[in-house]
């Protein structure tokens, strides 16, 4: 017979073979619609962007539009680059997703567009005392912005005592056809750098046709 030593041991062995194996601990839901919702934003920025990298009537606001896709589809983040997608170019991992998005921004501004844009004239002048003015520097931006077509001048609109100012700005516009310069010199202010009191006319100079998207310059 067994002794209650024994007894004991044999009752505490079958209880614990009777008993139920531990619950696995499953991932929390809230991570899981997450990582659902990350991949489909993902997605959907990649295949936006991927779409204006195939088309040749793409408007200048459509690419940015694209860019702006492309730079989503970079920043969406998962806990594991790992993670997998389905996309037009298959299964993709977040770590790849990410590369192919930052190769459809490289194409993009590489891309030719038919639009409008202007680039932006600054003239600053500093006072000499009182209602003396010195020469004023001329400040023409080397990118594009994007402007509506409909807003393009048929022809120059400069104010007759700003002529020789639009002549000086005239070489650094290039090849753009149209120049608007305000009426007026803006209010004078103070200089934050030297303290020197000065005053801006401001302008801008359009041009009509085929641009490389990157004559636009970085665009977020």
């Amino acid at each position: 017979m067994l002794d209650r030593y024994h007894l004991l041991a044999v009752t505490i062995a079958i209880a614990v073979a009777a008993s139920p194996p531990p619950a696995a601990h499953a991932d929390p839901t809230p991570a899981s619609e997450d990582a659902t919702r990350n991949g489909k934003a993902a997605k959907a920025a990649f295949e936006q962007a991927k779409a204006a990298t195939t088309r040749t009537d793409a408007t200048v606001k459509e690419l940015i539009t694209a860019i702006k896709a492309a730079r989503t589809c970079q920043e969406i983040g998962f806990e594991s680059d790992d993670h997998t997608l389905t996309t037009s170019e298959g299964v993709v991992t977040i770590k790849r997703l990410h590369e192919l998005c930052q190769a459809q921004i490289e194409a993009i501004y590489k891309l030719p567009v038919k639009g409008c844009g202007f680039r932006s004239i600054t003239f600053k002048a500093i006072n000499l005392g009182g209602a003396r003015w010195g020469e004023p520097e001329v400040f023409v931006t080397t990118n594009y912005s994007p402007g509506e077509c409909d807003d393009v001048p048929k022809d120059d609109k400069v104010p007759a005592e700003f002529r020789k100012l639009a002549a000086k700005a005239r070489p650094s516009c290039k090849g753009d056809k149209q120049m608007v310069i305000a009426r007026a010199w803006g209010e004078p202010y103070l200089g934050e750098s030297d303290g020197k009191r000065k005053r801006n006319l401001i302008g801008a100079c359009w041009r009509t046709g085929t641009f490389t998207f990157s004559e636009f310059g970085e665009q977020n």
